[in-house]
């Protein structure tokens, strides 16, 4: 598991009931969401040996459809400086809520931070609110740099 950091946490702390750590705790029931959306949002997750990312999933959260993430990049580095984008997008909807969608992508390299950068929500404006993050990494598409 990598260890999650963002920029912006909810209003009530991490040990929030919508606290950050609830993007990774493998509950698609549950959510991290923060009060108001800014465009600097990034979430982080951090793996002191690397890894190397071929697939994420994003899960939408219960409510509110202007909340969920409509603009991003996934970025990835080995010093926490230089950034690498394996994927952007633009202008994506979630087709109903608590919607898991798998994204794959063509890195093979290994990396010890991925970055998501929200960049844009549904709304525009307002709350910013995602149920899941989930890195993948299939060891047979990885080769070390």
């Amino acid at each position: 598991y990598g260890k999650l950091t963002v920029n912006h946490e909810n209003s009530g702390g991490i040990t929030a009931g919508e606290g950050s750590p609830k993007v990774v705790d493998n509950d698609y029931s549950t959510k991290f969401l923060i009060n108001p959306y800014v465009n600097d949002l990034f979430l982080q997750l951090t793996f002191p040996g690397g890894i190397a990312v071929n697939s994420y999933v994003l899960a939408s959260a219960n409510d509110a459809s202007g909340r969920d993430p409509k603009d991003w990049d996934l970025v990835a580095s080995n010093d926490g400086e230089n950034w690498t984008t394996l994927e952007s997008k633009t202008g994506y909807a979630f087709p109903d809520r608590n919607f898991k969608v798998r994204f794959d992508i063509s890195n093979t390299a290994k990396y010890k931070f991925y970055k998501l950068n929200i960049k844009a929500i549904a709304g525009g404006t307002g709350l910013f609110q995602l149920a899941e993050w989930r890195l993948i990494s299939d060891p047979q598409k990885s080769t070390n740099q």
